[in-house]
């Protein structure tokens, strides 16, 4: 019988669908019939005011779900955080498919127990999800492992040293290890969920298995045992590794057969003894170095034989003295490996016994797709591509693309054939690139290796035009003149893509051509918005023209260049706000956010109407006053710390003009009265019909407020909004 059970933020099925409701807070772990829920980190005891229901999962949270029943399909119903980057889950057992954005992931499989975590970044909200239990479906019983333990564990079972069933031998268990001489060890066992270092098999004393010479082991096991005159025989077998010893290699390809045939990588062949080959040299590796005096080649038996061999560093005193493509050359030293690369150890060394009559030829420009068909390590060509994918910005190392294919090239060398300067050479991913190359491969995969620059065009720049307006689009665009007080100005806009900052250094004219010498740096800038980053690009070259109409309408126009290369194109239009429009709001409750009365002279008042618009009053007090009753126009707003301001369901507004009158009777109740004209030419009559009293605990917040790159981000209803100006400096 198949039973399915939901949870839910206040949502009621019907049917066959159980509907229960739940708060969800941090570390809860909830049953129904049997399921058992772990919210791990989570945090349900403060969502955001547009989400009252749910819970809020955190980058490296866990959702765990179990049942004594097994469990088949999981539903969940995920929503994003806000403006967050929408979180990622992966699932421990089973298959699971996550939404790209908001929306249903879907988990199947068969499990007792499936634990879901969250990625490295971003937030998610979980609202409502739902588990499918098959009763008829017996919990899957737990499988036996077994592990060596012994001396060199200190008797205490590891996942080194685990057992795997042996596919050649049904009911047996195997494994390699490592063991030194006088190891004792006998075989634990564990139910597959706990390792129990007390379960040996068999139990007992003074019945070890012990290993008398150090080596390589592969350790046989069977749980069934076969019989035997020793405990152990039957049971425990462990089988030591030999690895032989080839006969001395006399060619190119017998010194490479040695070389793989080592265990592990720089292992040295037949304990370090060395052999003098003698081959053709078939690919530079790696071009002489005048800082170490050594040289990396390929070398084969016939000239033509391919990369069979790599004398690795081999010791060269100078550029006269390399090998070149095709010279005969004897390489003595000792032979290990790499990967899969069988290689002459480093410090080897090598006489040229016939120098080569190859001459390497400049077979001029190529596409990349001739380049990788030649397959000619001799002779260069001349490649011309678009970079992309810069993994080592050091040494140079990058995929170069044109229109016929890839081509990786591995250290870019200068003109000079100097390596690890590739940031003197300029070159960036999307720029076009020539280079002189020869074809080399590593591990069978094609590349042009120590590559040398011929010349590099620049990407164009990316023209991005920034085009606000406060009379088209109310409240986008703040103009601060602060020009009667410190002889400066500061214009702040933002979008969707982007929040922007210009100010200059000093004038006492707010009009006038302003290049980036102007302009200060620090409130000058580009903050983009991506999927998961915000990131700040400031100004670098470039002008802009402030001027100011008769009738006092503003407008920005120019250009300057970011610090990413792309240009920046303004054409800003900014009019001090008029009321065109009356809108009547009574608050029925107001609260004091901050009580900074004894400190420095600053309160804050806030209170919202019940159809939603929100006033935030931040207002300074003369330094002799003993309580906030007055009278306070705009000049007394605090716009550093907390701005002031009024917001409704299409925005939120800073305030540009203001007439307040705050009272305050014997029980401490306070009432306000103002008319705030704001940015979106809307005069806010507001006016207070019942007094709440001061408690500087708030205890019903209104708004979740953030400070971020200076500006107050108000969370309020369901959306967000961006309240500009505040910008501290």
């Amino acid at each position: 019988m198949k039973k399915i059970f939901s949870l839910f933020a206040a949502v009621l099925f019907a049917g066959s669908m159980m509907a229960v409701n739940f708060t969800l807070s941090s570390a809860d772990a909830v049953t129904v019939d049997g399921v058992t829920v772990t919210f791990a980190k989570g945090d349900g005891s403060n969502p955001p005011a547009w989400y009252t229901n749910g819970l809020r999962l955190y980058a490296n949270n866990t959702v765990t779900v179990s049942s004594e029943s097994a469990i088949t399909a999981i539903t969940f119903n995920w929503q994003q955080q806000g403006t967050k980057a929408f979180n990622t889950a992966t699932a421990s057992v089973g298959e699971y498919t996550h939404p790209e954005a908001a929306g249903e992931g879907k988990w199947t499989g068969s499990a007792n127990s499936v634990t879901f975590t969250l990625g490295a970044s971003g937030q998610l909200l979980l609202n409502t999800f739902t588990v499918t239990l098959d009763e008829g479906v017996e919990p899957v019983e737990p499988t036996m492992d077994y592990y060596v333990a012994g001396s060199m564990t200190n008797w205490g079972p590891m996942a080194a040293y685990k057992l795997a069933a042996n596919p050649a031998n049904e009911g047996e268990y195997m494994g390699e290890f490592t063991f030194a001489a006088n190891d004792e060890f006998k075989v634990g066992y564990s139910d597959g969920t706990t390792i129990e270092s007390t379960n040996y098999f068999p139990n007992g004393i003074d019945n070890n298995y012990v290993i008398t010479e150090a080596g390589d082991y592969t350790v046989y096991f069977r749980p069934d045992g076969q019989g035997g005159e020793d405990w152990h025989e039957g049971y425990i077998n462990a089988v030591k590794v030999e690895t032989p010893v080839l006969a001395d290699p006399t060619n190119c390809a017998e010194a490479a057969e040695a070389a793989l045939s080592v265990a592990a990588n720089n292992e040295l062949y037949n304990d370090g003894k060395e052999y003098s080959i003698t081959g053709y040299v078939t690919a530079i590796q790696t071009a002489y170095s005048s800082q170490y005096n050594n040289i990396s080649f390929w070398m084969a038996d016939a000239a033509d034989g391919g990369n069979v061999i790599q004398a690795y560093r081999a010791a060269c005193a100078s550029a006269e003295e390399a090998p070149a493509v095709g010279d005969k050359v004897t390489v003595t030293g000792k032979l290990t490996k790499y990967g899969s690369t069988p290689e002459f150890a480093a410090g080897c060394t090598y006489v040229i016994v016939e120098k080569s009559q190859i001459v390497p030829q400049n077979l001029g420009a190529k596409t990349i797709a001739e380049f990788l068909a030649l397959k000619n390590t001799t002779d260069t060509c001349i490649l011309t591509g678009v970079v992309s994918n810069i993994q080592n910005a050091q040494y140079g190392n990058f995929d170069l693309i044109d229109a016929t294919d890839t081509v990786y090239v591995y250290g870019l060398l200068t003109p000079a054939g100097e390596s690890r300067k590739f940031a003197d050479l300029n070159v960036a991913e999307k720029d076009t690139l020539t280079v002189l190359a020869i074809y080399n491969e590593y591990n069978g995969n094609p590349q042009a290796k120590n590559a040398i620059f011929v010349s590099v065009k620049k990407a164009p720049a990316q023209d991005i035009e920034i085009t606000l307006s406060s009379l088209t689009n109310p409240g986008a665009l703040i103009w601060t003149d602060y020009v009667a007080e410190e002889g400066w100005w500061q214009i702040m806009g933002a979008n969707e893509a982007f929040d922007f900052s210009i100010s200059n250094v000093r004038t006492t004219e707010t009009a006038g051509v302003y290049t980036i010498d102007d302009l200060d740096a620090d409130y000058s800038y580009i903050d983009i918005y991506g999927e998961n980053d915000t990131i700040e690009v400031t100004f670098v070259d470039g002008s802009v023209t402030v001027a100011v109409s008769a009738e006092g309408i503003v407008t920005v126009n120019g250009t300057l260049v970011g610090s990413d290369g792309n240009n920046y194109i303004f054409n800003l239009t900014y009019k001090d706000p008029v009321a065109e429009n009356t809108v009547n709001v009574a608050i029925s409750e107001w609260e004091l956010v901050d009580d900074y009365v004894a400190t420095n002279g600053l309160f804050a008042v806030s209170g919202m109407e019940q159809t939603s618009a929100y006033v935030q009053l931040s207002l300074w007090m003369p330094d002799d006053a003993t309580e906030i009753a007055g009278d306070y126009t705009e000049e007394d707003f605090d716009l550093q710390y907390f701005g002031s301001y009024v917001s409704d369901a299409n925005g939120a507004y800073r305030i540009f003009s203001a007439t307040i009158n705050v009272a305050q009777n014997e029980a401490g109740d306070v009432f306000v009265t103002a008319d705030l004209l704001c940015y979106n030419n809307t005069l806010y009559k507001v006016s207070t019909t019942f007094g709440d009293g001061i408690d500087e605990v708030n205890a019903a917040v209104k708004a979740t407020k953030t400070i971020k790159n200076g500006h107050l981000l108000i969370e309020k209803n369901g959306r967000t909004y961006n309240v500009l100006g505040t910008t501290i400096r």
